[in-house]
């Protein structure tokens, strides 16, 4: 995606949704995956934060508490196996907690 700049990793499968590639730009500390929608226009169906160094606007980061997560998106979520669903706008955030720590190791939002 050249809005984002050079990525640092470049991978790509054939869509489960719609004929063309489903591709995942990497970059420092996040990824975006792109699918293909009914007319063939790529439109952004993932982004998911993979270190600290990358925050969501509300600061939630990796390694923020659960009781920081709550604090920043509301108690409104629905929790199974150490992930907290939350439902925003037009997309599905997931933030997945260590199990031991109970602290974010990652977080993912899907686009609908």
């Amino acid at each position: 995606l050249p809005e984002l700049g050079d990525y640092i990793d470049y991978s790509e499968a054939p869509s489960c949704v719609h004929e063309g590639m489903d591709k995942v730009y990497t970059y420092n500390g996040y990824s975006v995956t792109t699918s293909p929608d009914a007319k063939g226009n790529e439109y952004v169906s993932e982004v998911a934060i993979l270190s600290d160094t990358v925050s969501m606007n509300d600061g939630i980061t990796i390694g923020v508490s659960k009781d920081t997560i709550i604090s920043a998106l509301g108690d409104e979520f629905t929790e199974a196996f150490g992930v907290m669903t939350y439902e925003i706008e037009n997309a599905t955030v997931s933030v997945i907690l260590d199990e031991s720590s109970n602290v974010m190791n990652f977080v993912v939002a899907f686009a609908e």
